[in-house]
């Protein structure tokens, strides 16, 4: 009778927990505590062992569930746009490693390495123009 006090606090706990932790995840847990709790009041001979088990696999089955039911909850609302750096964009770069349509590859730019990628083919030591640069990679294409 004791297993059931410790989850149905560890669920209510976890439940509290949510208005302080960002993102929507420790609901669930809150609530796997809460069903082994109430497993372990009707049935008081299972051990802790399948206890444990059983809040695991319904904490996860709860967790895929609702992201696939609540895409919508999951989402970033996030509207921060990353700044583009000062005079990148028709600069020239070297590429240090080989750049195709399916690898990235690393360019020199400003005496810096940087992550790039392209939608041709550059070799290295090749000179290529930057035309864009996202999520802190360069997009490149070959010097014309």
């Amino acid at each position: 009778m004791e297993r059931f006090y410790f989850w149905l606090a560890t669920g209510l706990i976890l439940l509290g927990a949510e208005f302080f932790v960002p993102g929507f995840v420790v609901f669930f847990f809150g609530i796997a505590a809460c069903a082994v709790s109430i497993i372990s009041f009707f049935c008081p001979g299972a051990g802790i062992v399948a206890e444990i088990i059983l809040f695991l696999l319904s904490a996860a089955l709860l967790l895929l569930l609702s992201r696939r039911f609540l895409p919508g909850v999951f989402k970033s609302k996030s509207t921060y746009q990353e700044p583009v750096p000062e005079n990148i964009l028709g600069s020239s770069a070297t590429a240090v490693t080989r750049i195709t349509p399916e690898f990235s590859g690393k360019v020199v730019f400003n005496e810096e390495l940087w992550n790039a990628t392209s939608s041709e083919h550059i070799s290295t030591g090749e000179l290529c123009r930057i035309i864009s640069y996202h999520n802190g990679n360069l997009i490149v294409e070959k010097n014309k």
